[in-house]
This record gives structure tokens, C-alpha cells and sequence, in this order.
């Protein structure tokens, strides 16, 4: 089982790593391949980006393209990851509580 954490002193943005505002997550929460058609909101960006362009703009190889997994919360892609998490779901000031996720 999980449990919700105080923010904690220092985040450290890790590609292995992610936190999110506990409170902007809908559960159950997903992981699963990326499809073509998903999109979402990188951290630091205004508007949306499909996940293909975004993994373009990464220069992330063709050949590991179909490797890439997302976690969804709700309808919405909470995290490409090893890459980027949602602006959606970021940590801000008024977070009370995070939620770590880290790749093995």
C-alpha cells in the first residue's frame, strides 16, 4: 500500500524519478505503452503536445520509441516515463502532499 508525503525539502528532477501533487491524481491510476493519438502537457509548456512529437523533440530513437510507457491518471498522461511528467500534475507551492514514483 502507499501513502501520500509531505512535500519534501528538495526534489531533486531525476529522468528515474518523478513527484506529483497527490491531490491532482485520479486513482486507480494506469501504466501502459504510449498510443498513437495521446497527448499531453510537458512540464513547462502552456498547450498540449502529442506524445509522437514530443518523443521526436526528445530525439528519442525509432528503434525505442515502442518502449516508452505512460502513466495515466484518469483520462490524462500523468508522466512519459523516464521523460517527462504533465504540467497538470506538477508540485507547486500549495501542494500539501506528494506522491514519488521511481523506475526499478
Amino acid at each position: 500500500s502507499w501513502k501520500p508525503q509531505p512535500v519534501p525539502e528538495n526534489l531533486r528532477c531525476q529522468p528515474s524519478r518523478a513527484f506529483f501533487d497527490s491531490a491532482r491524481l485520479t486513482f486507480p491510476l494506469e501504466i501502459r505503452p504510449w498510443q498513437d493519438g495521446d497527448v499531453f502537457r510537458p512540464l513547462g509548456m502552456r498547450g498540449k503536445k502529442k506524445i509522437s512529437d514530443f518523443l521526436v523533440d526528445e530525439k528519442i530513437p525509432l528503434a525505442i520509441k515502442d518502449q516508452i510507457w505512460v502513466l495515466v491518471s484518469g483520462n490524462e498522461i500523468a508522466w512519459v516515463i523516464g521523460h517527462r511528467i504533465s504540467e497538470d500534475f506538477k508540485v507547486t507551492s500549495a501542494t500539501k502532499q506528494v506522491i514519488h514514483f521511481r523506475m526499478l
